[in-house]
């Protein structure tokens, strides 16, 4: 059985966090399990993932697992630390303090933090998945992430109903939808659309009046190199891009009917790309949003590229019942 380095956040989650890991703690040991524990908060980990790789041989590296515990952005930074050792990519395996998370549940961990640290346990080898890596020019920095990154007016959207003061209203009574419809009318009304510049396989493209850009990642590699996302098939190792521009309101009220349909690719004003590698430059200062995240408003001149990553799961170990549950239109497995 691997040997564990465990990098835990008890501290952004609370009390919450603490109960789960002292459950996690308990069924270590239980099962006898060889492992060490780092607690952190959150935005220390990428430099105690860093330090664990640089001060550990090649052959130690090779018996070990590094388990994060807390929430999606540890698990993204305790990566980004072992690939800035640059030494050898230890399988990192994830257990949610959240209520749930969007990347395990696309793959298939349980949302019980046991069945997941099964699955865990249970593994042989590791499993690869795709990450999205973004690279900012004008400031040094990097960010992974496992969804999608919106920059325009989906992130827009999202930042005024996080600032709107009676959010936490519609939340409690649930009728988030009601203000998202809100919002997105009154965002459209005050959006001012942007410029932008993309490098897609060597070639540069250049868009005027652009209303929102999506870099999508495919998470799930299966064995045959594509997987279907409902009617379209995919290539697993690329990202994916769409960009919206020369929208009107009856364009826009025609894209939303479309979208949920799923057909809104083939409206003349939606461009889609596929690539490993991305670049794009924007001009003007403008609303983005990672794995639901809010970024600041800034200039873009930012790198994109997909790359996989050994996670250390076996995901069929446990029962059915403990598995999430997906939703038809989330992307499945081929054979």
């Amino acid at each position: 059985m691997r040997k564990f380095f465990i990098i835990v956040d008890k501290y952004t989650d609370g009390k919450k966090a603490v109960n789960i890991w002292n459950k996690l703690q308990n069924y270590l040991d239980d099962q006898k399990v060889n492992y060490e524990v780092s607690s952190t908060q959150p935005d220390l980990a990428t430099n105690i993932a860093e330090k664990f790789v640089r001060t550990h041989s090649l052959q130690d590296l090779d018996s070990f697992v590094i388990l994060a515990v807390g929430g999606h952005n540890l698990m993204l930074d305790t990566i980004k630390g072992v690939r800035n050792a640059g030494k050898r990519e230890v399988p990192v395996a994830f257990i949610t303090t959240k209520k749930k998370d969007p990347f395990l549940q696309k793959i298939g961990i349980s949302p019980n933090p046991i069945s997941a640290l099964k699955q865990i346990l249970n593994a042989v080898q590791p499993t690869y998945f795709n990450l999205g890596q973004v690279d900012e020019t004008t400031h040094d920095s990097r960010r992974l992430f496992t969804d999608k990154l919106d920059i325009g007016f989906t992130a827009y959207v999202s930042n005024s109903m996080m600032n709107s003061h009676i959010h936490q209203i519609f939340s409690k009574f649930h009728l988030n939808y009601l203000l998202r419809i809100w919002h997105s009318l009154t965002s459209y009304i005050n959006q001012e659309t942007f410029d932008v510049t993309m490098r897609v396989d060597k070639k540069y493209n250049f868009y005027k009046h652009t209303f929102n850009v999506t870099i999508k990642n495919n998470p799930v590699i299966s064995k045959q190199g594509t997987y279907h996302l409902k009617n379209l098939e995919i290539n697993a190792n690329n990202l994916n891009i769409e960009l919206v521009n020369n929208i009107n309101f009856l364009f826009y009220l025609v894209f939303l009917i479309a979208r949920k349909f799923n057909f809104h690719h083939k409206l003349p004003f939606v461009h889609r790309f596929e690539s490993d590698q991305i670049h794009l430059v924007i001009k003007s200062l403008e609303f983005g949003q990672i794995d639901g995240h809010q970024m600041n408003n800034k200039f873009y001149d930012v790198f994109f590229k997909s790359f996989s990553y050994p996670f250390w799961y076996d995901i069929d170990s446990i029962p059915l019942s403990d598995l999430p549950k997906k939703d038809n239109d989330k992307t499945s497995k081929l054979n």
